[in-house]
């Protein structure tokens, strides 16, 4: 049987030894309590659980990100037209970026929440229309060459993709009904389905993804002590308390994400902190119809290692900087 089921066979003998002990105690009402939370818990992962897109697209689709590493955030400057170009001139066929919304519901192109560290001017991107950050250079901190270069729409950089004949990796990390509906329209309109891999760090995003259309292909970012650490290895939370709970948050959302999210949204991918991946969890991933693949991959060591030893597409900052 699948994992699935043998979750939901999991939930179903908790529910029913809850119910005996309650008999056998004579807590009726607990029994009956405990029976119906169980159970329709059962019920909705059933209802609601997705089935993977077909194995064959997602296995074209990895072994396109596996012959080249997938630049990360385009090339310099990052999240721009002009980062894609350069990564197709440098022979780059595959490109991951980030998808934001102005203050007017336009999605563009940028990894932070604010325009502070890619741009000349300073402010939430969801505080702006899209008239006024277009008015920000977003090349010249990157290099007086990239001066005057625009934030994108999404449109436009799907329009680029086309004409270079590229891949994309799309980050998505709110606004979950706008996400849906923009990706869903524009997935269909131009027949992307195996041209744009939608990843998140956020599951229930993938999982309304696909229930809009099914046939889009979607993978889960991960990486240990998400709760607990900073990407740069710093605290997350100023009250020692919450930093004393953080870890056992981060337990709870690793036992969800590679026990009941990846089959609950029909992943096809997962993509994983570098330190995570090894033979032994490619091969359990595989054997789930599951693909896995690695961030951030910042020297060509970590890549040599990764991608031709262990054999897994690699999300590398400094992509276009390799020989």
């Amino acid at each position: 049987c699948s994992e699935g089921e043998m979750v939901e066979a999991l939930l179903l003998v908790i529910s029913f030894s809850l119910f005996a002990v309650s008999i056998y105690y004579h807590a009726y009402t607990v029994a009956f309590g405990g029976f119906c939370l169980v159970s329709s818990l059962v019920l909705l992962l059933r209802v609601f659980s997705l089935h993977p897109p077909n194995l064959s697209r997602a296995y074209k689709f990895f072994e396109r990100c596996l012959s080249d590493p997938v630049a990360h955030r385009g090339c310099v400057p990052e999240n721009t037209l002009a980062g894609i170009r350069s990564a197709k001139e440098r022979g780059l066929n595959v490109v991951e970026v980030d998808l934001e919304y102005t203050k007017d519901g336009q999605p563009v192109l940028l990894h932070d929440p604010s325009v502070d560290r890619t741009s000349n001017g300073a402010g939430k991107i969801c505080d702006m229309t899209l008239k006024e950050v277009r008015e920000l250079d977003f090349g010249s901190k990157f290099g007086p060459e990239f001066a005057g270069e625009k934030i994108p729409t999404l449109t436009e950089t799907l329009d680029l993709c086309e004409e270079l004949d590229m891949f994309l990796l799309l980050d998505v990390k709110s606004n979950r009904l706008k996400t849906t509906a923009i990706l869903k329209a524009l997935i269909r309109e131009r027949n992307l389905y195996d041209r744009v891999l939608v990843i998140s760090f956020y599951p229930e995003i993938l999982h309304m993804v696909r229930l809009a259309d099914p046939k889009i292909l979607v993978g889960l970012s991960t990486r240990w002590w998400e709760f607990t650490w900073n990407g740069d290895g710093s605290r997350r939370h100023d009250k020692w308390y919450r930093q004393m709970m953080a870890p056992f948050y981060d337990i709870l959302l690793t036992f969800w994400n590679h026990n009941v999210a990846w089959w609950f949204t029909g992943l096809r991918f997962m993509i994983f902190y570098k330190g995570e991946i090894n033979r032994d969890s490619i091969q359990h991933w595989k054997k789930r119809g599951v693909y896995l693949m690695a961030w951030t991959i910042k020297s060509k060591q970590e890549a040599q290692h990764l991608s031709k030893e262990i054999g897994v597409p690699l999300l590398m900052d400094d992509a276009c900087k390799l020989d």
